[in-house]
């Protein structure tokens, strides 16, 4: 008869480390701030937690990277909005714009 193997243990990430391992495996920046804020909203990826020390899964963070941030999403793969630059002194036309309005 043989003995049980113990099971092997799980890999889990301080949330420090989540934005080092989003970076190199998916492309996507986001920063520990973005991650205590999602999880204070109740938002994904929730993490796991040891007391009070919060862990990340792998799995957790590839399925939320390749539900969150796809080709619809309004945050492209690089982590940030697209958006478009106004030139400027723009914000001043448009004041003037406004003005004549009355």
């Amino acid at each position: 008869m043989t003995e049980p193997t113990a099971p092997r243990p799980c890999h889990r990430l301080r949330r420090r480390a989540v934005p080092q391992y989003m970076r190199e495996y998916h492309g996507i920046e986001m920063t520990e701030k973005t991650l205590r804020n999602r999880n204070a909203a109740g938002l994904d990826p929730k993490p796991e937690y040891f007391g009070t020390i919060p862990f990340y899964r792998p799995e957790v963070l590839d399925a939320f990277a390749k539900s969150a941030f796809t080709a619809e999403s309004p945050v492209g793969r690089n982590g940030y909005a697209e958006v478009e630059v106004a030139r400027p002194g723009a914000h001043r036309a448009a004041e003037g714009i406004l003005s004549n309005r009355r």
